[in-house]
């Protein structure tokens, strides 16, 4: 059986390079990396699309955060802190006594073994996102099922990401018209799932879990023999019910004023 640190390192390997990967496709995204810190910058308004990550115990936590504080505050980006869940102490001791606040704890999710995949919904037709016209079928797509600003949510998705060799991202079609998307990250070995959502109109017929499983699929016939994602709460249920469980956590620390939607000064 696979240890369960092994797999938590795994999935954290996964996470954080979504983020590089993610970021430096972005038109003006940026990526710094030192330390034992990662900052992944999208140029997105909202906090949650700009992460430090602590990948490791950092050597000088004080001084790495007021960098990663100044490194944002440079950009004038909101931002988010997020650190695994006992990796370390010193560093969330440190963040919050440079003023960032505690707000949640990100889950972790693994599935491994891989099972077979159950076949999608007959009236749910699913396709590889390979043009541009895809491809901003799947932004205008992910931009409503995650209730976010269509042009910041097209400009986040660039053709870019599909160049990546190994990148996927699929459009779940029923009728002809797109209704669901995810997408794929393959990382030594683990499928990485992420922008997984469905349209209002289409929920609750099981149109994302199917694009959940297509994309772990593809996961696998590329190799991978571990599936990760990172749930919003509403999502979750539906992932432990097809088997992932929760192997880590990622406290995320944010500024106030940033929480306050005021910005920097």
């Amino acid at each position: 059986m696979t240890d369960e640190r092994d797999l938590a390192d795994r999935a954290d390997a996964a996470y954080y390079d979504w983020w590089r990967v993610w970021a430096t496709s972005v038109a003006g995204g940026s990526v710094r990396e030192a330390g034992g810190l990662l900052l992944a910058a999208t140029g997105a308004p909202q906090e949650w699309w700009n992460v430090a990550a602590v990948t490791r115990p950092l050597d000088d936590p004080p001084a790495a955060i007021r960098e990663a504080i100044d490194h944002f505050r440079g950009l004038r980006q909101p931002f988010i802190l997020r650190i695994r869940d006992g990796l370390d102490p010193d560093a969330e001791r440190a963040a919050e006594a440079a003023g960032l606040r505690y707000t949640d704890t990100l889950p972790g999710m693994v599935l491994q073994p891989i099972p077979p995949v159950p076949p999608a919904p007959a009236a749910l037709e699913i396709r590889r996102v390979i043009t541009p016209d895809g491809m901003a079928a799947y932004a205008e797509v992910a931009a409503r099922a995650f209730e976010q600003d269509a042009a910041t949510t097209r400009r986040l998705l660039p053709m870019r990401l599909l160049e990546h060799p190994r990148w996927r991202s699929y459009l779940g079609y029923v009728d002809g018209r797109p209704a669901a998307c995810s997408s794929l990250l393959v990382t030594d070995g683990v499928a990485g799932i992420y922008f997984v959502g469905t349209l209002p109109e289409y929920r609750r017929r099981g149109y994302g879990e199917a694009l959940t499983w297509h994309a772990v699929r593809e996961g696998a016939a590329a190799g991978c023999t571990l599936a990760v994602l990172q749930p919003s709460e509403l999502g979750q249920p539906v992932y432990a019910r097809m088997g992932f469980r929760v192997t880590v956590g990622y406290k995320t620390f944010v500024l106030p004023q940033i929480l306050a939607g005021q910005g920097w000064p």
